[in-house]
């Protein structure tokens, strides 16, 4: 069965982090050069050093921004929460936060801060963020009415248009998403620029309007990458893989081949994919998110035996809670279903108010025929208010159970 394996990634902060007025401490910079090179213990290491030092508020911020790019929710949201006590009126401040709660989970206690923001008249720079968030949390009308009042203000802004068109693609709205890549084109966009509408024109399954975008562009290994998961909507496999080689041939850095893995393993094609997952075993042997990695191909190849060490190897490297609820999903696929059990029962007892883990405790119920405990389970994710995405896999978990007027329901819900 085709599901999510984990939630999206709410990295806005760190991917749209402010211009600090003051240069950050060696420290600090040595610490965010770790983390986005994924030297996780260094990054940790460094940091817990830069707080021994005397920090201006810009650092402090950064500190808490770096916590989050490493999932530490926790230190993150403290150092935030202290920060926002003594600028209450600063909605940034409030936006981070907003996203370091998503990322832990909480989509509903996320989406409350947000709204606290909002009340701190927010510059247009923090609305657009706002909005990006709202995006990603699936909640479609505030983000919607952000954007649309940034275009008013500013029409000849490239990136409210181009995450305006985001919006409209992700939310099914095709005609709208046509319109505002329309009117981005005749802003000049740059080549990250034509990527990003590249991108939008294939997921709405314009795919020669992407192939001519993406024929713009440098051949560098954000564009094959581009070019290859073209190519596999399209169904061109062969040309997928083709990009995907070509790609690594320009080394790309770890994240960047964690995703080719991954679209190789949606190819079919195993024998690239383990090649690729080795070498970044060997690289990062600590990185639990890669050994899942491997675990993900052996339960494809059909391996059991092999899937399972691989998820134990995992799972005895401090993996997040993502990472963890990775490893459920994988068990279940595997059938250990009383090791996806403790692991969920696990999260949930950190997690109570996350919907989509309640989710997965009802799949993996009607799984084991506990059709009982799956409907709870259903219960509770619709009362904490799941996203419209997870409504509709509950709606198909609903049908399974053959509880037809709940699917029906909670499909009305996700409109």
């Amino acid at each position: 069965m085709n599901r999510p394996l984990v939630r999206a990634a709410f990295l806005l902060a760190l991917a749209a982090r402010p211009a600090f007025a003051v240069l950050p401490s060696p420290s600090v910079e040595r610490a965010d050069a770790a983390v986005k090179a994924g030297r996780r213990d260094e990054a940790f290491k460094l940091l817990k050093e830069a707080r021994k030092l005397p920090q201006n508020e810009e650092d402090r911020e950064r500190i808490a921004l770096l916590y989050q790019g490493l999932k530490d929710f926790t230190v993150s949201e403290a150092l935030l929460g202290d920060l926002i006590k003594e600028h209450p009126e600063e909605p940034r401040l409030r936006l981070y936060l907003a996203c370091v709660i998503a990322m832990a989970g909480d989509r509903e206690s996320s989406l409350m801060t947000l709204a606290e923001a909002a009340k701190l008249k927010p510059d247009a720079v923090t609305r657009q963020r706002m909005a990006f968030l709202h995006q990603d949390l699936k909640d479609y009308p505030p983000a919607r009415a952000l954007l649309d009042g940034l275009i008013q203000e500013a029409p000849r802004d490239l990136s409210v248009r181009l995450d305006r068109a985001s919006l409209a693609a992700q939310s099914g709205e095709k005609s709208e998403a046509l319109k505002q890549l329309a009117a981005a084109a005749e802003l000049n966009p740059g080549p990250d620029d034509k990527r990003r509408m590249a991108a939008m024109y294939r997921d709405i399954k314009e795919f020669a309007k992407a192939k001519v975008l993406l024929e713009k562009v440098p051949e560098d290994a954000h564009a094959l990458y581009d070019r290859a998961t073209l190519a596999e909507r399209a169904g061109r496999r062969e040309e997928a893989i083709v990009a995907l080689a070509a790609a690594l041939k320009l080394s790309p850095p770890l994240d960047d081949r964690r995703r080719i893995a991954a679209l190789y393993l949606d190819l079919g094609a195993y024998d690239e994919d383990a090649a690729l997952v080795d070498s970044l075993v060997k690289e990062a042997p600590e990185d639990p998110s890669v050994r899942l990695d491997r675990a993900a191909l052996e339960v494809k190849r059909g391996d059991r035996t092999a899937a399972l060490a691989a998820i134990a190897e995992g799972l005895a490297r401090t993996p997040d809670l993502q990472d963890r609820q990775r490893a459920a999903l994988l068990s279940e696929d595997i059938k250990e279903y009383k090791q996806a059990r403790e692991i969920l029962d696990g999260l949930l007892k950190e997690e109570p108010r996350d919907p989509q883990l309640h989710i997965d405790l009802a799949l993996f119920a009607s799984d084991t025929g506990d059709r009982k405990t799956a409907l709870a389970a259903l219960a509770e994710a619709r009362r904490l208010k799941a996203d419209p995405d997870d409504r509709r896999r509950m709606s198909e978990l609903y049908e399974r159970l053959k509880s037809f007027d709940e699917a029906k329901a909670v499909l009305r819900e996700a409109k």
